[in-house]
């Protein structure tokens, strides 16, 4: 009955079923014995279908599938439940269980927990670096962030420690406490901070004072700082007798607002043949708010300036161009700019060290305003300005007649001055910068070295073994090992009493052992010390320094990885690497907790604007922590499942500036 359904319905998909009297030969005892010989196969094997899981499992890869995809895409939950959505699901596969927005909210909310474990495992045990920041979100919500980053083999890494609604005052000691509970959610130990990179709001001097009490350092966002420099540049009254120059340039934002004027600069740049084979540009506006932004407007108008002024001369947009004085004068302020903004950008990145070069952008930013502010050969508004912006920063980072390197934290009406320490130990230890020239003068860098020694004869010591022939300790004390039950009293007396003669004769003897435990410990230390000492000139003397560029770069030059020279020289320098990964760990800016706004923007949208301030919490740490997630979900939740994945590395390495609004494609 089987082989006549097939027969009837299925003869030219399965001929491996008919009988053998269908066979040619027409012999049916010999084909009825080839049939039986052959391997039987099944209607499913034949198909090649597979077999699904049972009804429960299929739901939860279903919902696995979906979160991910919402957390991933930036869906709105409400997403799962359009008819759109599942017709598309039911036209894949007509039995496709549904879910629900309940369902999708809390998985999210399941995987934020996971995550948050994972995150602990990870860290655990680890060194770190922080950055920290707040935001106001679409829905009137202020929210705080904390983001650490290691280094381990060889590369940097960063997560996401917290990302939720800050309730309360932003007081800097409201701040600390919070920073305090976040550590104590992960029972981290705070010994592991190696520093905390805030922005430079008068709060966060009371909020890096409660760090210091409690054995955290804390440093400003250098890109911060030198923005609160750069952007005096920004104002005419710090360029007199220039016509407001400054305003003037600000006037050309006249072709963002009118569509026909801009479509008029962009058609201009396609037809002119001094911009033959180059992309056309839009003019740019700067932001007093915004980092390097005053550079990126100049750096636009000088390459805009030509099809502009045929603009102009041709009647063909109403606009008063810049005298050929203002243009002078505004080329001259941005080279007077363009150190700041080049380290700017180069401090805003994640993937490498920052930290290191800090030193070295201060002294050329430092060395350019001097060079302008003495050079006869600018104008009156040059000069001027260059004598401004040199005064300010000698104001935040001292004049050269005052010593660079200093392990006080240095103050003026409450704010830093001067370059932190740990910045230029840093660069010490980063093998592009360790001679310390120019940036440091000759005479202080034994001090620096000096510093280093001392680094390396804690960190010895510390993670020294306690059953080290230098330092040896008591085996067992009075906490570690306790008497299984107390002893009986008798008569007010007990039975302690008879042990005070032994108990006398074992402190006199102990009193002596930890002398002579103390003089050892003196002399190992001085062991140590050279030890370490050895270790240290060899690497100053002997290594030679690591090029700041790789050798050989075709086209645009690559910078070299300090951090990979380290990795294949930890056994050399055991002690130096260990303080290598922990100093060069420190971000010099807080940018990666401002580029999390930025994602965080695309995760509260206009229509996702109603989402719960824990969701999106969440969501944003899914999504930043998703390679973490992955690497510990299975041993955490004794499963598999289908999880989101991380941004895109354009998404990573999205600057604050919103490039994709300079370029424009003209047919």
């Amino acid at each position: 009955m089987q082989c006549h359904h097939v027969d009837v319905y299925n003869r030219v998909e399965f001929p491996q079923l008919f009988r053998a009297e269908e066979d040619s030969s027409g012999n049916q005892s010999a084909a009825a014995a080839k049939a039986s010989s052959a391997p039987s196969a099944g209607i499913g094997e034949l198909l090649g279908a597979v077999k699904l899981p049972n009804k429960v499992k299929r739901t939860e890869n279903v919902l696995a599938a979906t979160t991910a995809w919402v957390i991933e895409e930036n869906q709105p939950l409400n997403s799962v439940e359009k008819p759109a959505f599942r017709r598309m699901l039911e036209t894949i596969d007509p039995f496709c269980p549904k879910t629900t927005i309940k369902a999708v909210r809390n998985d999210i909310s399941y995987l934020g927990l996971v995550s948050r474990e994972a995150l602990k495992r990870e860290l655990k045990g680890k060194y770190f670096s922080l950055t920290t920041d707040h935001w106001t979100s679409p829905n009137d919500e202020t929210y705080s962030c904390l983001t650490a980053h290691w280094i381990e083999n060889g590369k940097m890494h960063q997560a996401v420690l917290t990302f939720e609604v800050f309730t309360g005052t932003t007081t800097g000691v409201a701040l600390g406490e919070d920073f305090v509970r976040v550590f104590n959610m992960y029972e981290f130990d705070l010994k592991y901070v190696v520093a905390v990179v805030t922005d430079t709001t008068g709060n966060m001097n009371t909020f890096g004072e409660y760090l210091r009490q409690r054995g955290v350092k804390h440093l400003y966002c250098v890109d911060h700082v030198l923005h609160l420099n750069a952007k005096l540049a920004y104002v005419d009254s710090n360029l007199p007798g220039s016509g407001n120059a400054m305003k003037a340039a600000r006037s050309l934002e006249y072709f963002t607002k009118s569509t026909q004027a801009m479509g008029k600069i962009l058609r201009q740049q396609a037809q002119n043949e001094h911009y033959e084979g180059k992309i056309p540009l839009k003019p740019l506006q700067d932001v007093v708010t915004r980092w390097w932004s005053t550079y990126r407007m100049l750096s636009r108008l000088r390459y805009l300036q030509r099809a502009i002024q045929v603009l102009v001369v041709n009647e063909s947009i109403v606009a008063t161009d810049l005298t050929p004085d203002q243009y002078e004068i505004l080329h001259d302020v941005e080279n007077l700019l363009k150190p700041t903004a080049e380290a700017q950008k180069y401090l805003e990145g994640e993937k490498y060290p920052t930290i290191s070069l800090v030193p070295f952008f201060l002294h050329s930013i430092r060395r350019q305003y001097k060079a302008m502010a003495e050079d006869n050969t600018k104008s009156g508004p040059v000069l001027h300005l260059s004598g401004v912006l040199l005064q300010d920063f000698e104001k935040r980072y001292l004049p050269r007649s005052k010593p660079v390197f200093s392990t006080e934290i240095r103050r003026a009406s409450g704010r830093y001055q001067g370059i932190p320490s740990d910045t230029i130990i840093a660069s010490a230890l980063d093998p592009r910068t360790k001679n310390l020239r120019p940036f440091i003068p000759d005479n202080e860098h034994d001090a620096i070295w000096s510093e280093v020694l001392n680094l390396m004869v804690q960190l010895r010591i510390t993670n020294m073994p306690s059953s080290s022939s230098v330092a040896t300790v008591t085996a067992v004390d009075s906490v570690s090992h306790r008497p299984v039950q107390q002893a009986r009293l008798d008569d007010g007396a007990g039975t302690g009493c008879m042990f005070d003669e032994l108990t006398a004769c074992n402190q006199e003897q102990d009193a002596a052992t930890m002398t002579r435990q103390a003089a050892v410990s003196v002399e190992g230390q001085e062991i140590i010390k050279r030890f370490c000492s050895d270790e240290l000139g060899r690497y100053r003397h002997a290594e030679v320094s690591l090029p700041m560029f790789c050798p050989g770069a075709v086209g645009e030059r690559q910078f070299s990885d300090p951090l990979m020279w380290w990795e294949g020289r930890k056994i050399a320098y055991p002690n130096l690497y260990v303080l290598a990964q922990r100093f060069l760990s420190i971000p010099a800016t807080s940018a990666p907790s401002e580029r999390l706004w930025s994602l965080a923007s695309r995760i509260v949208t206009i229509r996702r604007a109603r989402l719960e301030s824990t969701l999106i919490g969440d969501l944003m740490f899914i999504k930043e922590n998703s390679m973490i997630l992955s690497k510990h979900f299975a041993d955490i939740a004794g499963e598999t499942r289908i999880l989101p994945k991380v941004y895109p590395a354009g998404d990573e390495n999205e600057d604050n500036n919103g490039g994709d609004d300079d370029v424009v494609i003209v047919n």
